[in-house]
């Protein structure tokens, strides 16, 4: 079947057949028709149309000109002219915010032909996630008298009204004018070559790949693949709730936890490590003790504003539409993304959030004044002491067994999450002068 495939694909080409030869050839082919927009690219389509004239400028402004020119296949949905309502604004834009705001949220690679009913899922070039149907794209009618116009790169649509665009909550992290927190997760941002989303290019003389459009993309290791806190923040298929604090309630919340982790002024930890024959050599490490105080206590409170909509615990969120069937009722506690278990419960985050929840891309943002967390299901929990044993611990752990915290190793230029055990440690202070424990 494949070798008769095979033959039939080269006969195709020997005698100019405009056919298509494969399933994949099928997603990147327009449906040549005898109409004259089907000789034409995209841009000249687009471009040749007086009802998208402003569509044309816009696409001009941000050099898309010449990428729907190009012999890469794409699908377009162009607003017509006096649909897009803030176009001068829009006109005001630099380039880069106008091709990842306006321009690409109307592009997506592949063929999108519209011959089928129900719902498909779009990613656009930005990533952005929009619903396409038999009569909309994003919820804007596309125009019946131009749905699906042949390119020679692609498949045009024309639609009454433009694609807003949301940023996703990690993006919004950075708009939200709360310096504390966008300066804590910029520290953590590193760029990354895409080699899926770059264009291949010749082999140079060393035999090395080159690219002839190389796609450079920003990570976090607080949030890629889970990361520190995880939770996929820039993923547009999950859904959360972000807490984001106010600088003051940062820093408030920031001095409250800082006290917890203390470490000795000296720089140093001395210590005698119990062996199989007791006690052993003392021994030195040596500690960066501002470092430690201040990135612990950072995490912490970084772990404790991510709440995943997939959580069951989580259904009392007012924004979570929970899915029939997987209603669980947990009571006032709310589950952080880092598995923490915080019993301060929704009503003491709708106390201290401010303003209205904002919809973003792929989940809500709460505005808050003040970190909405018990000190005790978190950076302060309950000890219990064994008064007649050896043993000291935690009445709270703050992790289960299966979600332990991630150790980030750089592999191959590549930042990846491990997840390691680690060591932690109790300093009990007695309160008065009848007690003196030893650990």
């Amino acid at each position: 079947m494949r070798l008769n495939k095979m033959v039939y694909c080269m006969m195709a080409a020997a005698t100019v057949f405009a056919a298509s030869c494969s399933d994949f050839d099928d997603y990147n082919e327009a449906y040549v028709t005898g109409n004259a927009e089907s000789k034409l690219s995209l841009w000249e389509n687009i471009s040749g149309n007086p009802e998208l004239s402003q569509f044309s400028e816009l696409l001009k402004k941000g050099g898309y000109d010449e990428v729907l020119n190009s012999p890469r296949f794409y699908t377009v949905w162009a607003p017509k002219n006096g649909t897009i309502s803030d176009y001068s604004s829009l006109m005001a834009m630099s380039k880069d915010s106008l091709v990842d705001r306006f321009i690409k949220n109307h592009i997506a690679n592949y063929n999108y032909n519209i011959s089928e009913t129900g719902e498909r899922r779009v990613y656009t070039l930005n990533d952005k996630s929009m619903i396409l149907d038999n009569g909309t794209y994003a919820g804007l009618t596309i125009d019946p008298k131009f749905k699906n116009v042949p390119s020679v790169n692609g498949i045009l649509h024309v639609i009454d009204g433009y694609a807003e665009y949301h940023p996703n909550l990690y993006e919004y992290i950075f708009e939200a004018g709360v310096d504390s927190l966008s300066k804590y997760f910029k520290h953590f941002q590193y760029d990354y070559f895409d080699a899926a989303k770059s264009v291949i290019g010749p082999i140079d003389s060393l035999g090395r790949q080159t690219y002839s459009d190389s796609v450079i993309v920003k990570r976090n290791r607080l949030t890629y693949n889970g990361g520190l806190i995880n939770a996929e923040l820039a993923n547009e298929d999950s859904t959360y709730t972000l807490l984001i604090p106010t600088d003051e309630a940062y820093k408030n919340a920031y001095e409250t936890v800082k006290k917890y982790y203390r470490y000795p002024s000296s720089n140093e930890i001395k210590y005698k490590p119990i062996t199989s024959e007791g006690v052993g050599k003392e021994q030195v490490v040596q500690v960066k003790s501002d470092t430690q105080t201040d990135s612990i206590a950072r995490i912490q409170i970084a772990r404790t504003l991510v709440f995943s909509h997939g959580n069951t615990y989580n259904s009392s969120l007012p924004e979570n539409d929970v899915l029939e069937g997987s209603y669980q009722d947990k009571g006032d506690t709310l589950c952080s993304s880092y598995n923490y278990y915080l019993s301060n419960g929704m009503d003491f985050i709708k106390k201290h959030t401010v303003g209205e929840v904002r919809t973003q891309s792929n989940g809500y943002e709460r505005l808050i004044d003040s970190l909405a967390v018990y000190s005790w299901d978190v950076w302060c929990p309950g000890v219990s002491v064994d008064l007649f044993g050896q043993k000291a611990s935690q009445e709270v752990y703050p992790f289960s067994a299966s979600c332990q915290p991630p150790t980030i190793k750089r592999i191959d230029n590549n930042y990846r999450a491990e997840y390691w055990p680690y060591e932690r440690y109790l300093s009990l202070e007695p309160i008065g002068n009848n007690s003196k424990p030893e650990i």
